[in-house]
This record gives structure tokens, C-alpha cells and sequence, in this order.
């Protein structure tokens, strides 16, 4: 199993300690959805504009943000999205 980090300086507005928690539900469900050869990737990036599982979801909400999830099929994959607002600093 690979694990792929591709983190740039995109800032955002939230509580360290709670993000972190979500990062590592999300982290921890994909590792041990993966077989030994699969494949995670994490990537951190800003974009002009901010655009499930309960808990994840509710962290993100209460940050003024969401998180959604996209998959082509059983087997095939999927991509997690937590998007938060950018810090205005």
C-alpha cells in the first residue's frame, strides 16, 4: 500500500485540534478500506472559493465548510473532499 501526500501553504480558518481529527478519521478509514496494493492520496490546496460520515461532516459544517464523497463503484475507489474557508490572512 502507498500513501501519497501532496501538502502545499494553503491556509483556512478552523480549530487545529478538530481538523486534525477529521484528517485522521478519513486517513485511518481509507488505510484499512485499502487492500496491500492500493493506493491513498492526501493533497491540500486553496481554491477562489469553498464550493459522510456524521461526525466528519459535523466538524466540517461547524467550520463553515463541508465535506463530500465521490466514487465510480464498488472496488474502483474513492475521493473524500473537506473543504473549509480560506483564512483572510
Amino acid at each position: 500500500m502507498t500513501l501519497a501526500v501532496d501538502a502545499g501553504t494553503a491556509a483556512a480558518v478552523c480549530d487545529p485540534d478538530r481538523i486534525t481529527q477529521v484528517l485522521a478519521n478519513l486517513l485511518g478509514n481509507a488505510l484499512a478500506a485499502c487492500d496491500r496494493h492500493g493506493h491513498v492520496a492526501l493533497s491540500v490546496h486553496s481554491e477562489p472559493s469553498p464550493g459522510h460520515r456524521v461526525i466528519v461532516r459535523g466538524v466540517a459544517r461547524a467550520h463553515g465548510g463541508d465535506i463530500t464523497a465521490e466514487s465510480d463503484g464498488l472496488g474502483k475507489g474513492a475521493t473524500f473532499t473537506l473543504r473549509l474557508p480560506r483564512d483572510a490572512h
